[in-house]
């Protein structure tokens, strides 16, 4: 799944949380309306669908008397984006925030560290019954040295490695990996205890370095992984989970002035209802991992001997957890909550989803003439409803909604939208012609994604309009946005 202008997009009637109402409160709507507004990094909520259960059930509860309006891409490009989330809140630029706690320990704060401590947390029912622990809730206090309020520990995907060249299933397949990881002190010092070597890069840089080869790794999710990197990172690892993408809910200290006792305590109420909901954060894999099997990922298990000698290379990180007064306790709960589960669950492996990823070949210069289709085309607007009509699914149509312009030059192309709200989008790269079908790749860095092939379709040209039919793309829903209406020549 791709959209150019996931971005644009800003969600709204999402939900807040506050500290310090009675958790038996009866919730009831206010009858005057309060907004309040959640800083969070990502362009939608695809990676991170908890965001929009929590506004969801805020919303509900409330009868829409209380609502959030989400800022995505709240906090620009830098590696330190979630540093500079928690600042926000903390300054009252935002009422709430949606953090990761990989980040915390970055910020002086370990209590909560545990949460994504490596290969710690490995299936969801675990990482729920640490979130919902009493040494959880009481690590949340630790926030207040941060001029934050934490309300509460909220549920994430597993991360597990994906990889371009083959999946990690040894020690030894660790050495010299270079994986870009999210930024995090912690999570870097355990993928170099396992003998790689991270990369602390921006969004940008890390599509680039998948695409030139210079990175073989991402440490992330399933979801993911469908989202368009079935070609550039094909292989996975399902039971090698490294972390999960836990965060921390959390509110700037004067929002508790500007809300009612009953706000509160709807507040506190959906956030543990969206906690009850982790689990579906394994059908939500099971899905991507079906969607990404059908366009070429691959799968794996490291066995149970491998998967210790990986926990004996980090003896060192747990050690450092133990012997601190502030993680030991969430520490020393969760391995008695794993001690009492028994084997994780882990996700299944669809049939004709192992061995080798299938090879996409690189795209050659085709014997047509790429000039038959230079000039510049502007799509009719590409409205919401429209693009519902035309069979996108819900949330990919109000993330691509807007204007488009297709530019081909002479072998070259860019494809720039602008969005709604007036946000832009832009990427591209390259084209070749064979008879009337086009072939498009393009180049990481820009907003279409990692890099590779954009799709191939058969396309009609004249003075005034080009009209691409019979698309072919590996995201299924490149093959509906740009297919079967004329775009009108423009230059």
């Amino acid at each position: 799944m791709r959209a150019l202008l996931i971005s644009v997009v800003p969600a709204t009637a999402l939900a807040l949380a506050l500290s310090g109402c009675a958790a038996g409160a009866t919730v009831t709507a206010s009858s005057d309306p309060t907004t309040v507004t959640l800083f969070h990094i990502d362009g939608g909520p695809e990676l991170d669908p908890a965001v929009d259960w929590f506004a969801e059930r805020v919303d509900e509860l409330s009868d829409g008397a209380l609502t959030v309006e989400v800022v995505r891409n709240c906090c620009g490009e830098a590696n330190d984006l979630e540093e500079r989330l928690v600042a926000a809140v903390a300054d009252g630029d935002a009422d709430l925030g949606w953090v990761g706690t990989r980040v915390l320990g970055d910020l002086g704060v370990s209590d909560l560290a545990a949460m994504t401590a490596p290969m710690l947390i490995d299936d969801y029912a675990l990482q729920q019954a640490a979130a919902t622990s009493d040494e959880a809730t009481r690590a949340l206090a630790a926030l207040d040295g941060l001029d934050v309020v934490g309300l509460a520990v909220m549920p994430g995907s597993l991360r597990v490695p994906l990889t371009s060249d083959a999946p990690v299933l040894s020690l030894p397949d660790w050495e010299g990996r270079v994986v870009a990881s999210f930024h995090s002190t912690p999570a870097a010092d355990a993928l170099r205890a396992l003998g790689a070597v991270p990369l602390d890069v921006g969004f940008k840089e890390r599509d680039e370095g998948l695409y030139d080869g210079s990175i073989s790794t991402l440490e992330n999710s399933f979801l993911m992984l469908d989202e368009g990197r079935e070609q550039i990172v094909p292989y996975a690892t399902t039971n090698l989970v490294l972390w999960p993408r836990s965060s921390v809910l959390i509110a700037n200290p004067t929002l508790s002035d500007r809300l009612s006792e009953e706000q509160g305590a709807i507040i506190e109420q959906a956030a543990r209802d969206v906690v009850d909901r982790t689990d579906e954060y394994a059908e939500l894999d099971d899905a991507a991992i079906d969607s990404a099997c059908a366009d070429g990922a691959r799968l794996a298990e490291a066995s149970e001997s491998d998967l210790a000698a990986m926990r004996d290379a980090l003896a060192g990180t747990y050690a450092e957890l133990a012997d601190d007064p502030a993680a030991a306790p969430l520490y020393e709960a969760i391995l008695q909550l794993k001690r009492e589960r028994g084997p994780a669950a882990t996700p299944e492996i669809p049939d004709a989803c192992t061995g080798e990823a299938p090879i996409t070949d690189a795209v050659e210069s085709g014997p047509g003439d790429v000039a038959a289709l230079d000039g510049v085309f502007e799509a009719p607007e590409l409205t919401e409803e429209r693009l519902l009509d035309m069979g996108l699914p819900a949330q990919e149509a109000k993330n691509a909604a807007g204007t488009f312009t297709f530019t081909f030059d002479d072998g070259t192309f860019a494809l720039d939208g602008v969005g709604p709200t007036g946000v832009t989008g832009h990427c591209d790269g390259a084209y070749t012609v064979d008879g009337d079908r086009v072939t498009i790749t393009y180049r990481p860095g820009g907003d279409c994604g990692p890099g590779g092939l954009f799709f191939s379709a058969r396309f009609t040209v004249d003075d005034a309009s080009l009209t691409l039919t019979e698309i072919e793309a590996p995201v299924a829903s490149d093959e509906l946005l740009f297919a079967d209406y004329a775009w009108t020549r423009i230059e």
